[in-house]
């Protein structure tokens, strides 16, 4: 496989689903490596499925359709959402094809980034999850962060929410307000359908 996960990376799947890739497991059993990854959207569930199927190119017999090359590609996300390729056979694919609605996240580290653009970035980031006055905006703003929050601005985001989020392991502080801006964002687009 010429192919690396990248664990933390982001990837587009072939039918337009954004995910990243949480880590590489092993069935218990068989010792068959599978990757855990997480939808971007929804109600953003965690999934597995082998690594050689996760890695592989796209069926064009079954999906003639389709013009991306692997069924997970990978991409990088900047902070207004927009999907740029990373695998190289995937770099001829036009930007609109690459851009999704419901993208929430930037890579955490990139080697041309240097470190003010970064706080810049960051600091843009927590000013559009203050500023923002719809939730699904604030979400984004979360996932957009990545691996740059810490304990201070999960509790200045739950102070200006006017929440409390419990002291504890920053991964679950997150996934706790991560769990309150969905609750809110599901209420939100519920209320306004109505």
């Amino acid at each position: 496989m010429s192919r690396k996960l990248v664990i933390g990376g982001f990837y587009k799947h072939f039918k337009n689903k954004l995910y990243k890739v949480d880590n590489i497991v092993y069935h218990s059993e068989t010792k068959e490596a599978l990757v855990l990854y997480q939808a971007l959207y929804g109600d953003f569930k965690q999934y597995v499925r082998p690594l050689d199927m996760f890695m592989s190119e796209v069926d064009h017999v079954k999906y003639p359709e389709v013009k991306q090359k692997y069924r997970f590609s990978q991409v990088s996300l900047d902070e207004f959402g927009n999907v740029s390729p990373i695998d190289e056979a995937e770099t001829a694919f036009s930007k609109a094809e690459e851009v999704f609605a419901t993208a929430g996240q930037i890579e955490a580290t990139s080697p041309e980034t240097d470190s003010s653009s970064k706080e810049d970035r960051i600091a843009s980031l927590v000013e559009k999850f203050l500023d923002s006055k719809e939730y699904e905006d604030k979400l984004d703003a979360l996932l957009l962060l990545n691996n740059n929050i810490n304990d201070d601005l999960i509790d200045l985001f739950a102070e200006s929410l006017d929440i409390v989020v419990e002291k504890g392991n920053l991964a679950d502080r997150v996934r706790s307000l991560k769990a309150v801006l969905q609750a809110h964002t599901k209420y939100e687009g519920g209320r306004l359908r109505r």
